[in-house]
């Protein structure tokens, strides 16, 4: 028992110090990357993440790490686009994500984290990048590419998604299904069918979540209590203490008296200019 727990120790301090790289990997600095493309080649987590008793903590740490370090990358990383070991990575994506989407599947957090965001994350990054040479890409793999696009329609779909992770793996489809627009590739009908009703059960959810934005706007608590704070400062300045209101009046009699006070001066003054106006014309 000790020896299992000497193991699970040593396995906890490996997966975090991949993480640690992945952390000092992102905001596409090129020196922190070779230095970490050094550390942890790209055959190494392929051989890794490919073994048979990898289980979904290590693929989480090595695939997030490959993201960061290889695929966003500052500068282009010739090894991820020429070679053939990110396809072998996305077989094994399309195994993870049909597993998942398996009703028999006693599935975890991390493998659902793994699935709903960091695969996706990862083929947004690879087929976005503007290093990648998409030409020879869909020449010779798009078997593999129409499998990811299946695959991950059927994540989608599946009951279990929280918004979050619908979120994430529809962005992921629809990068995907935009790229096979723009180079007039021809899908599966199967697959194109599936896709059709995505984006159709997509829009649907957009529209009713808008309405009811829209509705929920008109009649939020913010407006209540907006309108009761309008109410209230109605109520309280006609409710105001007798103190107050005695202070106002004494106000309003001493705006007044002041008024009488001066009204009196500007006639004179005013009477006085006649007068002597009269005066001037008679004596002229």
């Amino acid at each position: 028992m000790q020896h299992d727990d000497a193991l699970d120790g040593e396995l906890d301090y490996h997966i975090n110090l991949v993480h640690l790289l992945a952390l000092c990997t992102e905001g596409k600095n090129v020196y922190t990357e070779i230095k970490c493309q050094s550390l942890l080649p790209l055959e190494d987590i392929v051989n890794v993440v490919k073994h048979d008793q990898c289980v979904y903590r290590i693929k989480h740490a090595y695939v997030n790490f490959l993201n960061h370090c290889y695929v966003d990358t500052e500068v282009e990383m010739k090894e991820i686009f020429s070679r053939d070991y990110i396809w072998m990575l996305f077989e094994d994506f399309s195994k993870d994500m049909a597993t998942i989407c398996a009703p028999a599947c006693k599935r975890d957090s991390v493998q659902e984290a793994y699935v709903t965001h960091i695969i996706p994350n990862v083929l947004q990054f690879f087929f976005g990048s503007p290093f990648a040479n998409l030409t020879s890409i869909f020449a010779n793999h798009m078997d593999i590419f129409s499998e990811l696009l299946l695959r991950c329609t059927e994540v989608y779909q599946c009951p279990w998604l929280s918004g979050e992770q619908k979120h994430a793996v529809l962005q992921c489809v629809t990068k995907l299904h935009e790229i096979t627009l723009d180079r007039s590739i021809a899908l599966p009908a199967d697959l194109y069918q599936k896709l059709k009703s995505l984006f159709a059960r997509a829009r649907l959810g957009r529209q009713t979540g808008n309405a009811w934005i829209a509705r929920s706007g008109r009649s939020s608590p913010d407006c209540h209590c907006r309108r009761q704070g309008r109410n209230h400062g109605r109520l309280s300045g006609s409710h105001r203490s007798i103190g107050q209101q005695d202070e106002s009046r004494s106000a309003s009699r001493d705006v007044s008296a002041r008024r009488r006070h001066v009204q009196p001066r500007r006639t004179v003054s005013v009477w006085v200019a006649w007068s002597l106006e009269n005066e001037r014309r008679k004596i002229y």
